[in-house]
């Protein structure tokens, strides 16, 4: 039977191909037509270089680098708690959040809510890196903060629309399906967040799903052509606290990238 967290990688997850019409798409740079257009009226632009895989390692926050929490890739911790032990090695760690790349949401229009559970949630979507924060001390069983940044090109500034314009519209919640299992995302709100950032848009939501109900609270920041996702979740009714420090620092961070 899955763990806390393996439904809540599956109830998180969804689609590409979602978040594809909704960031734009058919021609040959994944965009529609007019929409750099679109972004000059608005005063937004993608700029910066897309980063590489290795670039996107060096700008990702560090171990040492935030005190008062470890930083490990994802799936460390569950790398150390099976290595000896008898059992399923693939099952994940309870503590431990993990995106997942397939899934339906029923409402097209809250697609882009789901940012905080997708490997690569916008269409042109070119490289991405993780990590898992841990606090050092006063760890609560069923939390866990992670930060994913996503170098693109082209897509970022729709996602950040999109997702302003979707958080009040879907406030009543919707339902999402994945492997043959649904959760319902509830209690859809803005939330406070300040970051550095080009844009910033953060929100709250519930997921309940088969015996689980799941506290989230995300922080999505643009910086120029790279996207950088913060999520805290917990199982307790209360998502993991965002340390403003870990905005900043990563944030200072991917700026010199």
């Amino acid at each position: 039977m899955r763990n806390k967290a393996s439904r809540l990688r599956v109830f998180l997850a969804v689609p590409a191909l979602l978040l594809a019409a909704a960031c734009g798409g058919g021609s040959d740079s994944g965009e529609e037509p007019g929409a750099e257009a679109d972004r000059a009226r608005n005063g937004l632009k993608e700029s910066g270089p897309v980063l590489s895989t290795a670039q996107l390692e060096k700008a990702i926050i560090a171990e040492g680098e935030l005190k008062g929490f470890t930083v490990e890739p994802p799936g460390a911790a569950e790398e150390d708690e099976t290595e000896g032990e008898e059992g399923d090695a693939d099952e994940p760690s309870e503590a431990e959040w993990r995106p997942a790349p397939k899934a339906k949401a029923d409402r097209a229009e809250c697609a882009s809510i789901l940012v905080a559970g997708v490997e690569r949630p916008i269409k042109d979507t070119r490289n991405v890196t993780r990590r898992t924060l841990r606090p050092v001390a006063g760890a609560k069983p069923g939390q866990s903060v992670s930060v994913a940044l996503l170098a693109t090109r082209g897509g970022s500034v729709e996602l950040l629309r999109d997702l302003k314009a979707a958080v009040p519209k879907c406030a009543d919640g919707f339902e999402v399906s994945a492997e043959g299992e649904t959760s319902r995302y509830s209690e859809i709100s803005p939330a406070d967040a300040h970051t550095t950032g080009d844009e910033t848009m953060a929100y709250t939501a519930t997921v309940d799903g088969k015996d689980s109900e799941w506290a989230l609270k995300v922080v999505v920041a643009r910086a120029g052509s790279t996207v950088a996702v913060f999520v805290g979740s917990g199982a307790d009714g209360k998502p993991a606290d965002l340390p403003q420090s870990l905005l900043d620092k990563q944030l200072a961070k991917l700026a010199k990238a």
